[in-house]
């Protein structure tokens, strides 16, 4: 799939409005543009007047790039954990058809708009780095007693994180170091598990009875906090 047009023909009979086009993946029509949709994200909208729209909804996976590259004219991948979006059909002189990926970055026909400029991207670059660090400090510092701790008394709960689950509270937690009970169940919960109360039970059983740091905890909360602090351009994968 190429274009608006070539989408628009999937799109017919009892089809006219949505029809699956791979694993957990639709195409849907959006008023009067056409959406590659993979789960809830529209990965690759194309718009009635040509132009196309790239968007991961902070799923940067390989199944995302695999969708990307599959339904639209675009090649999308990654080096060194930075996302590049490029558009090989087209060449012309001095057209920029390779970009530092942003969500929601949009294909005009002959150049890419909403791409992070060269500063936006070394900015980038140190703001991720540090923010690694600054994540693995924190998961290290979580013990088994704070875990009992927390768990056992959840009133000193993040109010943010426990009754609306936003994402604006979650430097502070990584820069104060402030584990709480809500932000391990977010972690525990976005990794997928079925019941997530029973590995939450897991995780106390180990620091309570074996006196260890579960590493359902520690892999659940890095992937967690990388996935919502890690953004911007050229986001890492």
């Amino acid at each position: 799939m190429q274009s608006y047009e070539e989408a628009n023909t999937q799109l017919t009979g009892r089809c006219a409005q949505r029809r699956k086009v791979a694993n957990n993946t639709w195409l849907e029509r959006r008023g009067g543009d056409i959406a590659v949709r993979l789960h809830d994200t529209d990965v690759v909208t194309y718009h009635d007047d040509g132009a196309i729209t790239l968007d991961t909804g902070r799923w940067f996976t390989v199944t995302t790039k695999d969708r990307m590259n599959t339904f639209s004219p675009f090649q999308v991948w990654s080096e060194k954990g930075e996302w590049f979006a490029e558009h090989p059909g087209y060449h012309a002189p001095g057209a920029i058809v390779k970009a530092p990926f942003r969500d929601g970055m949009t294909w005009l026909g002959d150049h890419w708009d909403g791409i992070p400029t060269p500063d936006e991207v070394a900015d980038e670059r140190a703001r991720r780095k540090k923010m690694r660090a600054d994540i693995k400090a924190f998961i290290d510092s979580i013990t088994p007693d704070e875990i009992v701790k927390r768990f056992n008394n959840p009133q000193g709960d993040c109010w943010g994180c426990m009754m609306f689950g936003t994402d604006d509270c979650l430097a502070d937690h990584v820069d104060e170091h402030y584990f709480h009970l809500s932000l391990a169940r977010r972690a525990v919960t976005d990794r997928g598990y079925v019941n997530p109360d029973v590995i939450l039970s897991m995780i106390l059983y180990d620091a309570e009875r074996r006196n260890v740091v579960s590493r359902d905890l520690t892999d659940a909360l890095r992937k967690f906090l990388v996935k919502r602090l890690i953004t911007g351009v050229a986001v890492a994968a």
